[in-house]
């Protein structure tokens, strides 16, 4: 029996993953020729000691299932970011694209490698005087999930990732490259309600050799809460919450995704 693109057998529909931004393409149980297209948005909101550094991401993914275990990958979108650093404003865009491809591994496992590239465009605003800048930024990401059943409808499932980004960066009289890594690993509960719900509820850590929090933190910890609701066997979408704490007097991301398969 085939099994549909958002049915029992499917357990990670909507999951969000740190690195890749469009996980839910990159997720299902599909056969060979089949086409899966995931609309994605995030909003994240962060503040502490009057300090604001928001952003929103959409992107489009698509799957293509090229043989039973190996599935291409691939991603197009923008991510914008808004900081507040008073009195000096920052904004920055960044339209990203990217490739990827997927490799089941063994029973309820799944290797993922993915490389995302993005133009960097910021304007900063500083004593009622704006300069605009420029850069570029490629990312790498390997991950890899185990799911495993606890009873026929709740599964849980542990995740690794590792990624490595290269940035550039110029302004007026500036110029910045970094290197980044970063790891993160988690655990996520499924359960399978009825004949139309998945709920999830997860935990991760995540450390980098860069500061990635306000209050100039190099790791964080994080939790999920999500629901996906299939409207037919070939559509669904997924709505999701993550808190992050100890790190940020606000940290919390908002994510909504449409998946379908053709």
């Amino acid at each position: 029996m085939k099994i549909t693109l958002i049915s029992y057998g499917v357990l990670a529909l909507g999951t969000y993953v740190a690195f890749t931004l469009a996980q839910p393409a990159a997720a299902q149980t599909l056969e060979a020729g089949d086409h899966i297209v995931t609309l994605h948005y995030s909003a994240l909101d962060r503040e502490d000691q009057g300090v604001s550094r928001d952003a929103t991401t959409a992107m489009v993914s698509y799957g293509y299932q090229y043989t039973d275990k190996l599935r291409l990958l691939g991603f197009f979108g923008q991510s914008r970011t808004d900081n507040t650093f008073p009195p000096d404003t920052q904004t920055t865009r960044t339209p990203t694209f990217g490739l990827g491809a997927q490799y089941q591994v063994g029973r309820g496992g799944t290797l993922t490698g993915t490389i995302l590239s993005g133009d960097i465009a910021e304007a900063y605003t500083s004593g009622g005087t704006t300069t605009a800048g420029d850069g570029d930024t490629l990312t790498a990401t390997l991950q890899y999930e185990q799911v495993a059943p606890l009873s026929g409808r709740t599964f849980v499932k542990g995740l690794a990732a590792a990624s490595h980004t290269n940035s550039s960066f110029d302004t007026s009289g500036l110029s910045n490259k970094t290197n980044t890594n970063r790891f993160t690993v988690g655990a996520e509960l499924f359960h399978i309600a009825g004949d139309n719900w998945i709920f999830t509820a997860g935990l991760s850590h995540t450390w980098s050799n860069a500061i990635i929090t306000i209050t100039d933190k190099e790791e964080l910890n994080r939790a999920r809460l999500s629901a996906t609701y299939r409207f037919t066997e070939d559509f669904g979408a997924t709505l999701g919450w993550t808190q992050a704490f100890g790190a940020e007097d606000t940290h919390r991301r908002l994510d909504l995704s449409f998946t379908h398969r053709f």
